[in-house]
């Protein structure tokens, strides 16, 4: 079952903590990228068409000293996505499933296509750049914030 939902939904991955060394160092390119600040009360982050509805809202990660296994967990599977082992607890994740299927873009790397979904600007309130991130790329943040007037309320932080 893993393999397949893989194939038919994107997950999301955020993080309530942007000033966690960890996950600079896992996640920011080594303190090279940079971290988007989102505004989780934007309807982005809360576009559920149900009350069932399991894409397009926040949900919290759990996490337990066991995962569920495909077996045993409901049948829409998204369970899995939304439990990982108490070892990751540090990095407070949140997390949006969406259909693969409603990406806005597909680009491929190293052999990978990576599913991309456009973030309305209104949603993004800050651009963090990290220790060691490049002039280059610190300057591309600049002036994609300055040149979009959609996004010249988004605050650039270092």
């Amino acid at each position: 079952i893993p393999v397949k939902m893989d194939e038919v939904l994107g997950v999301l991955s955020l993080c309530e903590i942007s000033d966690s060394l960890l996950m600079w160092a896992h996640y920011g390119m080594s303190h090279t990228g940079f971290v988007l600040e989102l505004d989780p009360g934007h309807p982005y982050f809360n576009a559920r068409r149900t009350d069932q509805d399991e894409f397009g809202h926040l949900r919290q990660v759990r996490y337990r000293d066991v995962r569920p296994s495909a077996s045993l967990i409901d049948l829409d599977g998204t369970e899995m996505f939304l439990v990982k082992s108490k070892e990751w607890s540090y990095e407070r994740e949140w997390r949006v499933l969406r259909p693969l299927k409603d990406a806005h873009n597909i680009v491929n790397a190293n052999g990978e296509d990576i599913h991309l979904f456009q973030l309305p600007p209104d949603s993004i309130k800050a651009v963090i750049l990290g220790a060691r991130v490049s002039t280059t790329l610190a300057d591309q943040a600049r002036l994609a914030i300055s040149g979009n007037s959609a996004m010249t309320h988004i605050k650039l932080l270092r």
